[in-house]
């Protein structure tokens, strides 16, 4: 039991020490973090914002590769067509409510990230304040 109590006293002289140390370390490179913790968020909201816009060119260049060009055979059928393109119905089905649902993830986010943008770049102090209390 009494060497318990030693291992226990030296655990926690060793955890207020690191603490102590840690606080002094926060506090002297308190500007330099603050620094690194605005620069990264704001290229964060940045690659959100140019990053999503090329998703969406992306998924259009996929309905392109999944669909066939308009032609007589195509048009007979039952397909359905898209812009002088044919699908074939579950492709398409699929591929409508991917791209809906990934198109209006997309504005949100971006939204978003352009919000968080002008309210980094606007007040920081406040964005600070927020993001801790969330």
């Amino acid at each position: 039991m009494r060497n318990l109590e030693e291992t226990l006293v030296k655990i926690l002289e060793k955890a207020m020490e690191v603490a102590t140390q840690t606080g002094e370390f926060v506090v002297d490179k308190a500007p330099e973090l603050l620094r690194q913790f605005y620069l990264w968020h704001l290229w964060e909201n940045i690659l959100t914002i140019l990053l999503f816009p090329i998703t969406l060119i992306i998924i259009y260049y996929l309905y392109i590769l999944l669909s066939k060009p308009m032609d007589d055979d195509f048009s007979k059928k039952n397909d359905i067509k898209i812009k002088d393109r044919y699908m074939g119905e579950f492709v398409s089905v699929v591929f409508y409510a991917f791209s809906v649902f990934l198109l209006l993830s997309i504005v949100i986010f971006t939204l978003i990230a352009i919000y968080d943008l002008v309210f980094l770049t606007v007040a920081p102090d406040l964005y600070l304040i927020e993001y801790f209390i969330k």
